[in-house]
């Protein structure tokens, strides 16, 4: 429900906690006071962390400080195996809407030149959780001086397990 209309940049984007609750929801965390003490408990993580947490407002009666992000220069690269890319990429508009011709994405790309304009990619979970041997690589760089220890992003991905962990323990098996 959140991407049928498309997010237009700024301050229409609204309440980004609520997206963070849809989706913890969807993964099984129950409602009620589990699940606004997990996302109060996330969004402190990312103040702490120095995250752009702009667009994400108070929960589970927390009060956040609103400080300005310190922890800015992220890159995210998604690979996505040629086998499968035509299924999960598409040629895009700004704003998400499909360009023309822009499915499949591999001949959209062929007739770019130069290459000009968006891609977007619709994230399906068993293609990401597969570490060895997957179709899709991710990788990560912070330019922000609070990375510079190789151990800080490890740091950071662990106290974000820790507040997840309880809540998926033992959901699976």
């Amino acid at each position: 429900k959140h991407f049928l209309h498309g997010w237009f940049g700024g301050d229409d984007m609204g309440d980004f906690s609520v997206l963070l609750e849809d989706v913890l929801r969807a993964c099984g965390v129950a409602e009620g006071g589990a699940l606004q003490g997990l996302v109060a408990d996330l969004l402190d993580i990312g103040d702490r962390w120095g995250l752009e947490m702009g667009p994400y407002r108070n929960r589970a009666g927390r009060r956040r400080s609103k400080a300005k992000a310190i922890c800015p220069g992220h890159v995210l690269q998604i690979f996505v195996h040629n086998s499968v890319v035509d299924s999960v990429a598409y040629g895009a508009l700004p704003l998400g809407k499909l360009a023309p011709q822009g499915s499949p994405i591999t001949s959209w790309l062929a007739r770019q030149c130069p290459l000009d304009g968006q891609a977007r990619l619709l994230v399906h979970p068993d293609l990401f959780i597969q570490h060895s041997g997957g179709l899709v690589r991710v990788f990560t760089h912070s330019s922000s001086p609070m990375y510079g220890n190789p151990g800080q992003r490890a740091n950071l991905l662990q106290e974000i397990e820790r507040a997840l962990a309880p809540h998926f323990l033992g959901a699976s098996g």
